[in-house]
């Protein structure tokens, strides 16, 4: 039986298994060390792995890193605050300094050595490197013949095309701020090969100018891009949202050559756009940048998708990297008349790049196609004995009472129906971004003022910023003539004239659409059966989740993280397993 390990040691570090081509475990380094996208090499991940999973670390046949040629590096520790800085010195002027100009002069006589020398050099640097990061596993006696590096955008691209498991021929498109020396690549998958066709270089990152924007307006890069897409609708039709637009187009230029586009002529590579940013945008209302750069991206990305599905006559599409974490970029994309069938790798951001890597090695050493995703609930889960052990050894701050309901998802859907919101901690943990409700906050979504609620509970989530519904039955409540699936929470779609009172508090409340997640009774039984319960008892098949943390914070793993959230938060309900605790 072949086991392989994937591992993702940049920004969010995660890790990944593998059995004789199935995953079997996937979780962040951050649910463990309950630090929001920890970078570095995923430790605890790995130690939670060898335990959950009865294995030696010898027992491993590949270990694969997501990225090949970055000699940047992410460290442990390197959080919010880095990035800030990081991102902050990208938009000063900076005069240089006496050593800054030492340094800078030595890397210009680098670049002036004959070839052979500088890329003798470039390989030195680059040895030294890996070799970093190769240690931790090293020093666990993992042989240096086990691991393997693959490219980061060709992790991407694995990880969308075999994850899809369509069978047909397809496109597959990736796009993110950096990985690799890139920024995008496209490729085709055909008789399960994939093959690549073009690439982006890293100086022409769309996703990289959607950060800095992100900085620009006060928010963290690399991780609040959603809070500026969930802000642009307000001020999508203003004038000067067109005029942004307008300017940001002036940064790319389509290729002739139908798959790729290039920065326009005396425009600096984005990672050095601050500057020019500072200066151009100085006096425009935030909201109106916000729906400027979205516009921008949609109108720009969805013309660039067209023209290579045009120039490829393949209308199978599949994307991942960063920028698809754009959910109504995603939406502009499926309404394209070209995309026939749409596959979005959910969680696309570089944390779910341990999937392609592991698609990537298992093809490599069989021959074999993998077998494709088929949910995400890949953490670790506990036992009723484990859980009971949580509650009666934790010490509340608040006075609760618990019981074990006879029928647990009949009485969450009870709570439901009767406006209470529930949280919910049950069964293997769900990998990524979304929580797709095992580890969720529920409540009915009817009524607009539980968003005010929840906020006031636990979320405090910017006021521009809708919450999510999970249902059993998408086309019932959004508009879907592509009959796309959405099990993942990574698309968006306009929700039904007659529906949108039946999901109020799960929608944007602007333009009326919803980023749904479809359950069926195959990938999550319990969590079936309290819709279905719920339809039971209000004739919608419909309810809010949102992810179950607290703000600022990972989404819980354990039962101790799921308690310490309900005691320090205003939820008055958990499920916990098969138990229901509620304050008095």
């Amino acid at each position: 039986m072949i086991k392989i390990v994937a591992i993702q040691d940049g920004h969010n570090a995660s890790l990944a298994y593998m059995e004789e081509g199935e995953v079997k475990f996937a979780i962040q380094e951050e649910r463990l060390t309950r630090i929001k996208n920890t970078a570095g090499f995923p430790e605890l991940a790995l130690q939670e792995l060898l335990q959950r999973h009865q294995l030696h670390i010898r027992d491993v046949d590949i270990f694969v890193f997501t990225d090949a040629l970055n000699t940047g590096g992410w460290k442990k520790g390197q959080g919010v605050e880095y990035l800030m800085q990081k991102h902050r010195n990208l938009f000063e002027e900076r005069k240089l300094s006496p050593v800054s100009f030492l340094r800078t002069a030595q890397k210009s006589l680098v670049g002036f050595l004959p070839s052979p020398v500088f890329g003798i050099l470039q390989e030195r640097k680059r040895a030294e490197f890996l070799e970093r990061r190769m240690k931790p596993l090293l020093d666990l006696g993992v042989s240096r013949s086990k691991i393997k590096f693959f490219d980061h955008h060709l992790c991407h691209a694995a990880s969308a095309a075999y994850g899809w498991g369509l069978g047909e021929k397809l496109v597959v498109i990736t796009s993110d701020g950096a990985g690799d020396n890139l920024s995008g690549s496209v490729s085709v998958l055909e008789g399960g090969v994939l093959k690549r066709l073009a690439l982006i270089p890293v100086e022409d990152s769309i996703a990289r100018l959607y950060a800095l924007i992100t900085y620009y307006l006060g928010m963290v890069p690399l991780e609040h891009e959603y809070k500026v897409m969930g802000l642009a609708p307000y001020a999508q039709d203003s004038r000067s949202a067109r005029e942004l637009c307008a300017y940001f187009k002036k940064f790319f230029l389509l290729n002739d050559d139908g798959l790729t586009y290039h920065r326009s002529p005396g425009i600096e590579a984005t990672y050095k756009l601050g500057p020019r940013l500072t200066r151009d945008l100085k006096f425009y209302r935030f909201d109106h940048i916000a729906a400027g750069l979205q516009l921008f991206v949609e109108e720009f990305v969805t013309e660039w998708v067209h023209n290579i599905l045009g120039t490829l006559k393949i209308s199978n599409l599949a994307l991942s990297g960063g920028l698809f974490m754009n959910v109504k970029l995603n939406k502009k994309i499926m309404e394209l008349e070209g995309v026939k069938k749409l596959f979005v790798f959910p969680s696309c951001g570089d944390e779910s790049n341990v999937f392609g890597g592991l698609y990537l090695a298992y093809q490599n050493l069989t021959g074999k196609v993998p077998q494709p995703l088929r949910h995400l609930y890949l953490g670790g889960d506990f036992s009723d004995k484990e859980v009971e052990k949580s509650i009666r050894s934790y010490a509340f701050r608040n006075a609760v009472e618990w019981e074990r309901p006879e029928n647990v998802e009949r009485k969450i859907a009870e709570l439901l129906a009767g406006r209470a919101v529930v949280a919910r901690f049950d069964g293997k943990m769900e990998f990524g971004a979304r929580a797709l409700g095992n580890r969720s906050i529920l409540a009915d979504p009817r009524e607009w003022g539980v968003v005010k609620e929840i906020n006031r509970m636990i979320k405090s989530r910017d006021f521009w910023m809708p919450f999510a519904p999970s249902c059993i039955e998408l086309d019932r409540y959004v508009e879907n003539p592509k009959c796309v699936p959405a099990p993942f929470m990574i698309l968006t779609f306009d929700v039904k004239e007659g529906k949108v009172d039946k999901l109020a508090a799960a929608l944007h409340p602007y333009d009326n659409t919803c980023r749904p997640q479809e359950v069926s009774s195959d990938s999550n039984p319990s969590y079936f059966r309290i819709i279905s319960e719920f339809e039971r008892l209000t004739g919608e098949g419909i309810i809010l989740n949102t992810s179950f943390n607290l703000h600022g914070h990972p989404i819980v793993y354990t039962p101790e993280d799921a308690l310490h959230v309900f005691d320090n938060s205003g939820l008055r309900y958990l499920v916990l397993g098969p138990y229901l605790l509620k304050k008095k």
